[in-house]
């Protein structure tokens, strides 16, 4: 029993705290970029330094501000993933706040006009 309460204990500090993804209100709009559109643009912005800076990105339709910076450029990858899993197809973007190691950032990727 105690060995399992220092395990559980040691997976809660180590892992990243993560409060979710939520989907814009609007949703149905038809001028919107295309999943191929934002994979593209998940990979210009986290393949390049903006993960370790934050800031804004508009391309296409999509306008995207992130508030902070991430842990490392996976993260970045995978929050963004996040996003369009959650919302692409049911609403016109997303949020994601984020948090691991100190780090912090809050995306904030709207891709319909």
């Amino acid at each position: 029993m105690r060995l399992e309460l220092t395990i559980l204990t040691a997976t809660l500090v180590l892992a990243p705290i993560v409060s979710g993804y939520s989907c814009y209100d609007q949703g149905g709009s038809k001028s919107c970029d295309s999943k191929d559109d934002l994979h593209k643009y998940r990979e210009d912005y986290c393949g390049s330094n903006r993960w370790k800076t934050g800031g804004s990105y508009s391309k296409g339709r999509s306008k995207i501000n992130v508030s902070g910076h991430y842990h490392d450029q996976k993260s970045c990858y995978d929050r963004f993933q996040g996003v369009i899993d959650e919302c692409y197809g049911k609403k016109n973007g997303g949020r994601d706040s984020y948090k691991d190691s100190g780090d912090e950032a809050d995306l904030d990727w709207g891709w319909c006009n």
